[in-house]
């Protein structure tokens, strides 16, 4: 489980370094006023849930962890 847990998490740092960059790298194309993370709405919420999916996964591991060493 706790390899599992490593591996989303350094999927979701990757994934939203890259969003990021993305997002960055279009704000300096585009006009003045328009929003450049319409463009990647779709990836931040990717971003976001792989994020959620550590937390969760993390703390079931986290309290599964502290039930073995209570028995």
């Amino acid at each position: 489980m706790k390899k599992l847990e490593n591996i989303i998490f350094y999927i979701a740092i990757i994934f939203s370094g890259y969003t990021l960059y993305k997002v960055y790298i279009m704000n300096k194309s585009v006009p003045e006023g328009m929003c450049p993370v319409n463009n990647y709405i779709e990836y931040i919420y990717i971003s976001i849930g792989l994020a959620a999916a550590y937390f969760i996964i993390s703390f079931i591991n986290n309290r599964k962890n502290a039930e073995d060493e209570k028995a």
